[in-house]
């Protein structure tokens, strides 16, 4: 991720110092212009939190996959995988 971060400010640096078009400074970088252009979009999961820890707090002796398959039931399609993120980091 830094080495991206890096490649996009040295692409500034070369259209600035050099004049280069963005095509043409992300050749010269080995950089794919949609890289270049990437804006991540940050991810809320506060309702993933919430939901996640009541659910805990009201069956305690329930495992992860037990409050997965909770929260599917009351109509959430999250991703397993990103619940587990919440679930790993909110023991």
């Amino acid at each position: 991720m830094k080495e991206v971060v890096e490649k996009r400010e040295l692409v500034d640096y070369l259209r600035d110092k050099f004049c280069l078009s963005i095509r043409g400074a992300c050749n010269a970088l080995y950089l794919r212009r949609s890289v270049y252009f990437y804006k991540p979009s940050p991810r809320d999961n506060s309702i993933i939190i919430e939901m996640f820890l009541k659910l805990a707090d009201r069956y305690p002796s329930y495992g992860f996959r037990k409050l997965f398959i909770l929260l599917r039931k009351l109509g959430h399609r999250w991703n397993h995988k990103r619940v587990y993120i919440v679930f790993d980091v909110n023991p």
